[in-house]
């Protein structure tokens, strides 16, 4: 049964807050096939929006973009 975190191709972890204070999450977002991260999700302050920041050499098929 997928959840909220849960897609098709990709979950979705949030990071770890650390040592800096943010106002805002940032998620991981997690190949479900390799185990691999393929970047992330983050607050986009110029934007006023999330925005997906992806790792290089990483590609992507439409239908994984719809998940993200």
């Amino acid at each position: 049964m997928a959840t909220e975190n849960d897609s098709k191709w990709v979950r979705f972890e949030r990071a770890p807050s650390g040592a800096v204070k943010r106002k805002t999450a940032i998620y991981f977002v997690i190949n479900k096939a390799q185990n691999l991260l393929l970047g992330e999700v983050r607050w986009w302050a110029s934007w006023r929006q999330y925005v997906f920041c992806p790792n290089p050499s990483t590609i992507y098929a439409t239908s994984c973009l719809a998940d993200i």
